[in-house]
């Protein structure tokens, strides 16, 4: 605005110029101390305005004080040289366009306003002669150039008002394109911020349509659509209509991604408004890790606590085993003696005591292990008979007789070593054998088949199919979680498949869950082969 203050000096400059001239050229009747009075008060107001506008160079000019001293200063101007004969009345108008130009419409209104009011205060210091205080005489010639240079000013002014009009509006379009500029640089730059996030972010506008989505919500397969996923509520509704009436929420759903894993994922909610129905802000985070981190923290307690439970068992079994591993190998040196009548008996009995001494042998070598801090058993470097561990399993789940008819072996299994230790086949196969028999406990008729397959070089593979109803959709990838299991309660803890994933990975093998051909459960085992005689 520094041209508005080297205006008014040309103004004040130019009122000293006109009050010289008219006493050279002979025009009498002007009130020369009023006007000197009113160019000091101009001068005044004028280098105040200066000083202020040098501190506070983006000052908002207030129109206000545009009006009063300029139509002031040109009113006590006017009414000491002659009031409403003056020609130089006409600058009204090159002040109500100064204003105008810099306030718009409203200080339009204003300087119309005051215009009018001070041309009426000279009409009525002209009309009542004690309001005035000059008067205006000179001949033709001197009226004439007066009315020629007072039209020549207005019109220098006007012209000059517009051109800073024209300035200003041009500066102003350009600032408007530069924010616009700038606003849209903010937005792609906020844009592309959203769009790396390792969220997905959705902006609902309050009749529900989607205004922006991050790429995470763009991308084909995204990981939520607009009412396409099971909304679980953490409070009483769904959180898309909490937050339109100006309450944040909270919910999780699970989806499946391009993998078809299955991702746990919670959407939140947030109203940008306090208008009602306002524009809502959804996050999309993707909790699967952390609530697998969760799970595994949950699992490592429980193991822990069992462990301890578990070795204080085991600490209290160990009396009552060796009382009856004492037992049972007395009852097996008094079988030695039986009578000759009851020698076949005596073959079966003395077959069951020595079933009875290798597990409590199993069973001594377990609760060492488990009172020594290991979580399984150790491999011995002995390679196993996968015929003998299957036969011994059977024997232990199926019993020796008519139910053993349920388990259908495959002759090419005979005679095959593994490089794992008989006594973690024989867990292994226990707890394959008792899952099946469990799943087809409605089914009279089933059977469950053992049979070898091919399998990489250096692997001995083993299938173990039932015809049970198979594994439940949607649980196959947890049934290797300790504690996490499909039976009933009561009839199951959770760490048969566990423990059997445990050993043949110790000893370099794996296990694996698949459908069967013929429906039913298959469990597929890749065990180390053993070393050939």
């Amino acid at each position: 605005m520094a041209w508005l203050v080297r205006l008014r000096w040309i103004a004040l400059a130019g009122v000293l110029l006109s009050t010289v001239l008219a006493r050279a050229l002979g025009i009498r009747g002007v009130n020369e101390p009023v006007i000197l009075a009113a160019v000091v008060g101009g001068a005044l107001y004028n280098a105040y305005f200066a000083r202020d506008l040098r501190r506070r160079p983006d000052r908002r000019i207030d129109p206000l004080l545009q009006v009063l001293p300029d139509f002031g200063a040109l009113t006590v101007v006017l009414w000491a040289s002659g009031g409403v004969r003056n020609p130089f009345l006409s600058l009204y108008f090159v002040h109500v366009l100064l204003v105008t130009t810099l306030g718009g419409r409203r200080a339009f209104l204003l300087a119309c306003t005051a215009a009018l009011v001070f041309a009426a205060f000279l009409l009525g210091a002209e009309a009542w002669p004690i309001f005035r205080i000059s008067s205006l005489e000179a001949d033709s010639t001197s009226m004439a150039f007066l009315s020629a240079s007072a039209f020549a000013v207005t019109v220098i002014g006007s012209a000059f008002v517009a051109d800073r009009a024209q300035t200003e509006l041009a500066l102003r379009k350009r600032e408007a394109e530069a924010a616009a500029r700038a606003r849209r640089r903010n937005a792609e730059i906020l844009y592309a911020a959203l769009d790396r996030l390792e969220v997905g972010v959705e902006i609902l506008q309050p009749d529900g349509t989607a205004s922006f989505r991050n790429r995470h919500l763009r991308d084909e397969g995204a990981i939520c659509r607009m009412g396409s996923h099971g909304c679980q509520p953490l409070g009483e509704r769904c959180p898309v209509e909490d937050a339109r009436e100006g309450k944040p929420g909270t919910c999780r759903f699970s989806v499946k991604d391009r993998g078809g894993r299955e991702r746990v994922i919670e959407l939140l909610t947030y109203p940008l408004s306090d208008e009602v129905p306002a524009p809502v802000l959804r996050l999309h985070v993707d909790r699967t890790e952390s609530l697998i981190a969760e799970r595994k923290l949950q699992f490592a307690e429980r193991l822990a606590s069992l462990g301890r439970t578990v070795q204080a068992v085991a600490h209290e079994l160990n009396t009552p085993l060796a009382t009856i591993q004492t037992l049972a190998a007395d009852m097996k040196a008094a079988l030695a003696h039986a009578p000759p009548e009851a020698k076949e008996l005596a073959r079966d009995l003395d077959e069951s005591a020595s079933l009875i001494l290798d597990e409590m042998r199993r069973c001594r070598s377990i609760t060492q292990g488990l009172l020594a801090g290991r979580d399984r058993l150790e491999n011995s470097a002995k390679d196993g008979d996968l015929r003998f561990a299957i036969e011994r399993a059977a024997t232990l789940v199926l019993g020796t007789g008519s139910s053993r008819r349920v388990l259908v072996c495959d002759p090419a299994l005979e005679g095959l070593l593994v490089s794992t230790d008989a006594d973690s086949l024989v867990q292994v196969f226990v707890n394959l054998l008792q899952n099946s028999l469990d799943a087809m406990a409605d089914r009279p008729e089933g059977r469950i088949r053992i049979s070898k397959i091919e399998a990489e070089p250096g692997f001995v593979g083993v299938c173990v199919d039932d015809d049970g109803p198979g594994f439940p959709l949607g649980v196959r990838d947890r049934l290797f979680e300790p504690f996490y299991t499909t039976k009933p309660p009561g009839k199951g803890t959770g760490l048969g498949l566990y423990t059997a994933q445990s050993l043949l990975r110790e000893a370099g093998g794996r296990i694996e869950l698949a459908d069967a051909p013929g429906g039913g459960a298959r469990v597929v085992l890749h065990l180390p082969e053993g070393a050939r005689d």
